[in-house]
């Protein structure tokens, strides 16, 4: 399968060589196999994905029921039902479309920030930003530079975390498509929040909220089994069908989680429909913690009535999540500044720094809530450590 192959002469060599020999040439067969796969072209990639997608396509329902094995759950066995050429591949351009989005979204705000401390650098006009006046600290051309400095904690840890997850898992294989295409479109809705914060745009988003927990719904019941096309509602129709509207739940685990957390979620749809809050991105950022919160706690019941075991790190980060949450949120509520009203009415929402001369409540905030974040992504990253010498057979799908 190679080449050519290099020939040594054995009576050149004496028997200590030997093993040096063995590895040079197991040196040399690595390196052809690391070659020849870096020939293997995006196309191969996209022809194993089309495959696996037409296989979904032409399959039967928009649904695949899974019965429970003989323990009397769904295993984690059960779901590894996917191709393997398909599973195998590695998105070898996720590196560079993350850098490429952490760029396209980075640079505006660059941009903007210069060019609005240019501009009062030239007109002298402070008002054109909402500074907190009473705890301001200038380095460089940066006139709130303490400002600045306290949202270094979200690139400095979040940098780290990443390191972390590739010394642990290096063969991961993370689809940044779906992702990326989420996370696009939360920012859409915020900036239209922002700028359009009107009753038919909460109108709109109290509806978009609702239909897509729905689909979540779907999708989170049937283990990621759910195929939501053109044709789901007639599918649907047929399993209501067939098993009557008032059936008992296949999977009661994932009921008990379902049922409290669209009723959240429509509680908030609902509050931001007829309230208004103040704030959108408050609002839409106090949606995920609550969705977050409610489905961690879920996990954690559902791993003690299986009596899966928590590492002492697991415990550690998640005793360390709650409490810089609930410091964090603390200083969030404690607010400095208001970007709902002119800079200077602003201004009277002024206070002093509380912590070196330097960082007032809201940059606390910053530094706060960054840790929070780390020390929660800690806890997901590390909460099942505790089965990982148990076979996937044994555990529970929940």
């Amino acid at each position: 399968c190679y080449d050519f192959i290099v020939v040594y002469s054995s009576d050149q060599l004496g028997p200590d060589q030997l093993p040096l020999l063995e590895d040079i040439i197991e040196r040399e067969i690595a390196e052809r196999q690391s070659h020849q796969r870096g020939y293997q072209t995006f196309a191969e990639e996209e022809a194993v994905e089309s495959t696996a997608e037409n296989e979904i396509e032409q399959s039967g329902g928009a649904i695949a029921v899974i019965d429970a094995s003989d323990v009397g759950f769904v295993t984690v066995s059960d779901l590894c039902v996917k191709n393997y050429d398909y599973s195998k591949q590695k998105f070898r351009i996720y590196p560079q479309t993350m850098l490429t989005v952490a760029i396209f979204y980075s640079l505006p705000v660059i941009q903007l920030v210069l060019q609005y401390q240019l501009t009062i650098d030239q007109s002298g006009n402070e008002d054109m930003c909402y500074f907190n006046f009473l705890c301001i600290r200038q380095f460089a051309m940066l006139t709130a530079f303490n400002s600045v400095f306290s949202n270094i904690g979200y690139c400095a840890l979040g940098l780290l975390f990443l390191i972390i997850v590739y010394r642990r898992h290096p063969d991961i294989n993370p689809h940044s498509a779906g992702s990326f295409s989420f996370l696009a479109a939360i920012i859409f809705i915020t900036v239209i929040g922002v700028y359009y914060d009107e009753q038919w745009f909460w109108i709109a988003y109290a509806t978009i909220h609702i239909l897509t927990c729905l689909a979540f719904t779907g999708k989170i019941y049937y283990m990621g089994r759910l195929k939501v096309t053109f044709r789901v509602h007639i599918h649907l129709y047929r399993l209501v069908k067939e098993n009557g509207i008032f059936s008992r739940p296949r999977y009661l685990n994932r009921m008990a989680i379902l049922i409290p957390t669209n009723c959240l979620n429509i509680a908030f749809a609902l509050y931001g429909a007829i309230i208004q809050p103040e704030s959108f991105p408050n609002h839409l950022l106090f949606v995920f913690l609550g969705n977050l919160a409610i489905y961690l706690l879920y996990y954690i019941l559902m791993k003690i009535i299986h009596r899966e075991v928590f590492t002492r790190f697991s415990i550690l980060f998640l005793l360390s999540a709650t409490l810089s949450w609930s410091s964090s949120l603390y200083f969030f509520y404690q607010q400095v500044k208001s970007y709902e009203v002119q800079p200077a009415i602003s201004r009277m929402r002024n206070r002093p720094c509380i912590i070196l001369n330097t960082y007032d409540v809201h940059d606390i905030w910053h530094i706060l809530s960054s840790f929070s974040l780390f020390f929660s992504f800690l806890t997901l990253l590390t909460l099942d450590d505790g089965i990982r010498k148990r076979k996937r057979k044994d555990l529970a799908a929940f």
